[in-house]
């Protein structure tokens, strides 16, 4: 498979991991250049996701602002990825935004699918998360990290590091 058709599927899964938890649609593509705390904040975030979608008083992934913010978030991570792979960034945010509201729906009819069959909720719902979290690794797969060897990871531009703090070496090699 070619690296535009790759960098297509990326940007696909992206948005549907992010249509199933908004979430992983910035944190997955951020993950591989962040350690210690930053990684602790990232997997806060995406855990606390996981675990309020799991409570009746928060409101449908099928509503219009979670969509839209779901879409965002996939949008932004789309755009990080095709950064990261020197690809066009608008078509990259496009593609994983668009797809976001597809893993949305597909992630709702599994758990009616699930719950409908008299099976506990909860574990169609760690299914799902685990789903989310597989498209995202998969989509997010190259991607690399602000400490590694590989390069400066997928927001760089010359400057210094989103995150790094002000204490890091990296943020000061710029």
């Amino acid at each position: 498979m070619g690296t535009t058709r790759t960098h297509a599927a990326g940007a696909v899964m992206l948005g549907l991991a992010a249509g199933a938890r908004s979430s992983l649609g910035t944190a997955a593509p951020l993950w591989p250049a962040s350690s210690g705390r930053r990684r602790v904040f990232l997997a806060a975030g995406v855990l606390g996701e996981f675990v309020a979608d799991k409570s009746p008083v928060v409101p449908s992934r099928l509503s219009w602002p979670s969509l839209l913010a779901r879409s965002a978030s996939a949008a932004a991570g789309g755009a990080m990825l095709a950064r990261e792979r020197s690809r066009p960034v608008a078509g990259s945010a496009v593609l994983a935004a668009a797809a976001a509201p597809l893993g949305a729906l597909a992630g709702s009819g599994w758990r009616k699918l699930w719950t409908d069959g008299g099976l506990p909720p909860w574990i169609g719902a760690l299914v799902e998360d685990g789903l989310a979290l597989a498209l995202a690794a998969a989509a997010c797969r190259g991607v690399r990290g602000a400490a590694g060897d590989e390069g400066p990871g997928p927001w760089r531009t010359g400057r210094p590091h989103l995150l790094a703090g002000a204490g890091s070496a990296r943020a000061r090699s710029g």
